[in-house]
């Protein structure tokens, strides 16, 4: 059975909560880890997010899979047929909202996670974490949007989406070693990276397949290096 866990204060008396595979899966709408709290979620553990649910993280963030496994942490719909879901039947309004890392976050790690049927992924406001072999997939808004952050992003992949798949306004993260494809527009234009102003962005090595628009930066002040275009798409620079 599902353990729904959207209601419970699960910081009131503790500073660490870990949640388990064996309570597969969990059920939230809207859960905020607090400043100086930490959410431990272990490997091949399933978290089904309800209609336009957030998490919004002002302590620290510990989803990191075990390598040796198949089983990524999983963050979906609530509707994921997948995970005991009723169907999304192709709606967005079913999507879950986002992960939101808080300007008093810190030290947040996710590894060989898997997030799908999301309105925006996660940001980062003012604040960083890891983003390692991971995949985002089935999003309809910003994948990914880091604002003022300086957040490593390695070895992902982000598909099969509508929108926007990395948003950088301001700071220094590093995006490398990872695949954008099937990115059609909706909110926004199909694009795989926004680069805003002023950011000093490091783009190195990425791939970018069946977007419509794969750079566009305003200006790109950055360091954009060994991209891989494929089906025509075009780098657009406001300088």
């Amino acid at each position: 059975a599902a353990s729904d866990v959207y209601k419970r204060q699960l910081f009131d008396q503790f500073d660490e909560i870990t949640l388990t595979y064996l309570g597969n899966p969990y059920i939230i709408n809207d859960l905020i880890v607090p400043e100086s709290k930490t959410l431990i979620i272990e490997s091949k553990t399933a978290i089904r997010i309800k209609k336009q649910g957030e998490i919004q993280i002002n302590g620290t963030l510990l989803a990191e899979a075990k390598k040796e496994t198949d089983e990524k942490i999983v963050f979906t719909s609530f509707f994921d047929e997948d995970y005991d879901g009723e169907g999304i039947e192709g709606n967005a309004t079913n999507y879950w909202n986002k992960i939101y890392f808080s300007p008093s976050s810190m030290d947040s790690k996710m590894e060989n996670v898997l997030m799908r049927y999301t309105k925006n992924g996660f940001e980062a406001e003012k604040s960083s974490l890891e983003f390692k072999n991971s995949i985002i997939e089935d999003f309809d808004g910003d994948a990914i949007k880091l604002t003022d952050s300086f957040s490593p992003i390695e070895k992902i992949t982000v598909q099969n989406g509508k929108g926007r798949a990395v948003v950088i306004n301001g700071g220094e993260p590093i995006v490398r070693e990872s695949v954008f494809r099937n990115i059609t527009s909706g909110q926004y234009v199909g694009t795989g990276m926004y680069i805003g102003s002023e950011s000093k962005a490091q783009i190195t090595d990425n791939y970018f397949e069946k977007i419509f628009r794969a750079f566009e930066a305003n200006p790109l002040l950055g360091i954009a290096s060994g991209y891989v275009f494929e089906e025509g798409m075009s780098l657009i620079d406001h300088n």
